[in-house]
Parts: structure tokens; C-alpha cells; sequence
């Protein structure tokens, strides 16, 4: 594979600022976004990145630098047929089913656009970017914040009444204390999932022996979002990482990467809040327990199966399927539909939905040359996948259609644009 980042030339690495660039600004314009649920309207987003996609392909293809891998276009066609199919047949034509589309066209137009390891690259410095932003963000500009000494920003208020603080490239809730990072998302459980996608890539797909820092960064950011799944799913990545790479590995490299996290944390948070955090964390795996988010995750899987049972060939599309969930089949205090995986079962039928799986399957397995870290990956990304429902997401589609998008590792990507035909 081709690493940009370092011992390259100017040319790769203007290529991949352009990379992480377009990677940033697709994660803003995301529905999981902050911007995405307070800056703008739903089908001003969709707008925006239609037309940024749309002529980014246009501009590749008169070019003549776009090669279409046949089963690539054939999953393309497929999830946006079946998508259609299902909003006929449940005569479902809300917006919600358009922007799944939108999303699925999308990631098939960028795994064009860059190739595998070009985007992998630019997405890894685009989490790490957001990521430092977070953390000075929520711990030390935040708090200047809400004391009034530092009074830059704009708050939104959301559906749930809810004060968020706009810090660019970061959002907060506006309370005083230890504050739960959620980075550009709208919610720290979606910030986890995109951090563990970094972690794997550049832990064990390009195995960077100076990317101490940029692993250290993540691992901090992931700590601070006090997910549970997000915890839990850091212990095996460390311990895969250590293990695999044992002999290469020095005694600072570990304490770099097992224990400096955990001692930064405890550097810029007061040390009895971080741990009632994590504590907090762990005690909604507890049945019985009064935060609710343990159980209700397990209730969206629970009732997604139940409700694709009844249209098991069709499904019943995005969002009557979710209303259906909502009006008959939810019995804690909670709209929450999460569980991205069963949702497109639900949505769109099982022989689409498991296909969607195995899509997602692929693109994990092709991070990691081991077959049992193949596995590893995929339980760790399904696990942290499934607590929230991120099916509207291109950046999640385009990890998906990378696997599949080219032939070989070497063709077009973003540089190629001022060359021509």
C-alpha cells in the first residue's frame, strides 16, 4: 500500500490534505453530525452534498479517470432498488427513505472518486484532527465558556431542550463539570463508533510504526466519551495490538499506548469525576439499572427483528418501519430506534439487509491480513455500530463500497484530476 503519511512528496501530500479536507466536510454535512441537526435542515444537507458529490463525479468522468468495478455497480443498484421497492410497496415517501439513497449513491460515487487507501489515509487525519479539536474544545475552552470570559460561541438549543455550544469544529453540552466529548457528532455514541473506525485502521490495517501519536490521540478521545461499548471495545484492540506486535515493540511503546491515556485523563479531569464516569459507563450493562441505554439498545435489535418478521421479503421501509416501532413495539421511555445493521433488515428485507451485513463484513475483513483479527474487527465495529442507527451515513458507505469499488489498489484517485485523459 501507499503511505502518504510520511517520506512522501509534496504532490502525495497535497493530495491527501485535499483528501482529508473533502473527508471533514463530508462528516459535517452528515445527518450524525451536530451541524447536521442544529445548523441546517435535513434536505439542506442533502442539497449540499448532492451537488458536491455530483460535481466532484462529473469533473472525474470528463477526465476519463472513473473505472466502474461491475459488482460494485450492481450493490449500488441493488440497495437503492430495493430501497424504492419498499417505499412503494409501503407506500412510505417520506424524505428519510430519499436521504438513505443519497447516502448509498454517495459512497458509491467517492469509492470511485479515491481510491481504498487514499480515503482510509485522509479519514484516519480527519478523525485525529477532530479529535485534538475535541479535546481542547470540551476541557478547556468549554469551560472558559460557560464562566463568561470566553464568550465566542453560539448555543443552540435541541428538540429535547437540550443547550448545545458551537465551537466550530466541536459541540458541547452547556453544562458546568466533567462534560462527555462528542466531538462534531451529535452525541458521544456516534463520536465512538467513528474514533474505533480510525483506531482499527491505523492500529492494524496500516500499521504506521511512528503512529504513536496519532493512536495516543484517539485513545484519549475514545476514553473521554465514557461509551460503554466504546470502553469495552478499546480493551481488545489494545490487546491485540500489544500482542501482535510484541516483538517490535519496546516497554515505552506499551506505556504509550495501554497506560498514558489514562494518565493524561486523569492530568486534565478531576480523577473522582472521570472514574463516577466510567463507573457511570459500566453500570448500564446492569439489569435494573436506572439509565435506560443498556436496555433500550437491546430492545431496538429486539423489536427491528420483530418488525422485519412481518415483511420479511420487502421490509417496511425506513420510516413507517420506524413509526410502526415507535406507535406498537417500544415499552421503555424512549423513541430511540438504534442498531444499524437490523434496521436495513427491517427497512429493506432480509436478502438485502444480510447483504448490507455482508458488505460491511468485507470492509473489516480487508483491514487486517490475520483471519482471526478479521473477526475481531467485525465484532468490535458491529458491536459499536449497532448501539446507535447511523443508516442515513455516507461516510459508513463508503467504508462499504471500497472493498468492492476497484480491481486493484492503484487506481484513480484525487491527484488525478489535473492530469487529464
Amino acid at each position: 500500500m501507499v503511505n502518504v503519511y510520511e517520506g512522501s512528496n509534496k504532490r502525495e501530500r497535497v493530495q491527501l490534505l485535499l483528501i482529508v479536507i473533502f473527508i471533514m466536510i463530508q462528516i459535517q454535512l452528515s445527518f450524525e453530525s451536530a451541524p447536521g441537526m442544529l445548523r441546517w435542515e435535513k434536505e439542506t444537507l442533502a442539497f449540499i452534498w448532492v451537488a458536491i458529490t455530483g460535481c466532484l463525479f462529473i469533473f472525474n468522468f470528463l477526465f476519463k479517470v472513473i473505472k466502474v468495478n461491475p459488482i460494485s455497480l450492481v450493490l449500488a443498484l441493488l440497495f437503492t432498488s430495493s430501497c424504492l421497492l419498499s417505499m412503494m410497496i409501503n407506500d412510505d415517501f417520506y424524505s428519510e427513505n430519499l436521504f438513505f439513497i443519497i447516502a448509498v449513491v454517495s459512497g458509491f460515487l467517492i469509492s470511485l472518486i479515491i481510491n481504498r487507501d487514499n480515503y482510509l489515509q485522509g479519514y484516519v487525519v480527519a478523525i485525529v484532527i477532530y479529535s485534538a479539536y475535541s479535546l481542547l474544545a470540551t476541557y478547556i475552552i468549554l469551560p472558559l465558556h460557560m464562566n463568561s470570559s470566553f464568550n465566542l460561541f453560539k448555543t443552540y438549543e435541541s428538540i429535547l431542550g437540550v443547550p448545545f455550544v458551537d465551537m466550530w469544529l466541536s459541540f458541547s453540552v452547556g453544562w458546568h463539570g466533567l462534560m462527555r466529548n462528542q466531538g462534531i457528532f451529535r452525541e458521544p455514541g456516534v463520536f465512538q463508533f467513528f474514533i474505533l473506525v480510525a483506531l482499527v485502521i491505523e492500529v492494524f490495517y496500516f500499521k504506521n510504526k511512528n503512529s504513536q501519536l496519532r493512536i495516543l490521540v484517539l485513545i484519549v478521545t475514545l476514553i473521554t466519551t465514557f461509551s460503554t461499548v466504546g470502553l469495552i471495545c478499546l480493551v481488545p484492540i489494545l490487546i491485540a495490538y500489544i500482542f501482535v506486535n510484541k516483538k517490535k515493540l519496546k516497554m515505552r511503546n506499551i506505556m504509550v499506548i495501554g497506560g498514558l491515556p489514562v494518565i493524561v485523563c486523569f492530568m486534565f479531569i478531576n480523577s473522582n469525576d472521570i472514574m463516577t464516569r466510567i463507573t457511570n459507563s459500566f453500570s448500564k450493562l446492569v439489569e435494573g439499572s436506572s439509565n435506560l441505554s443498556f436496555q433500550v439498545r437491546l430492545e431496538s435489535i429486539y423489536n427491528n427483528l420483530v418488525a422485519s418478521l412481518e415483511s420479511p421479503i420487502f421490509g417496511k421501509s425506513f420510516v413507517n418501519g420506524f413509526h410502526y416501532i415507535q406507535d406498537y413495539l417500544i415499552t421503555f421511555n424512549s423513541d430511540d430506534i438504534t442498531g444499524t445493521m437490523f434496521s436495513y433488515i427491517m427497512a429493506l428485507g432480509y436478502f438485502t439487509g444480510l447483504i448490507i451485513l455482508f458488505t460491511f463484513y468485507r470492509f473489516c475483513s480487508e483491514l487486517s491480513d490475520s483471519a482471526i483479527l478479521k473477526i475481531l474487527i467485525f465484532i468490535i465495529l458491529f458491536l459499536s455500530i449497532n448501539t446507535q442507527n447511523l443508516v442515513f451515513n455516507s461516510v459508513i458507505w463508503t467504508f462499504m463500497f471500497l472493498p468492492f469499488a476497484h480491481s486493484d489498489k492503484t487506481t484513480t484517485n484525487l491527484i488525478k484530476l489535473s492530469e487529464g485523459s
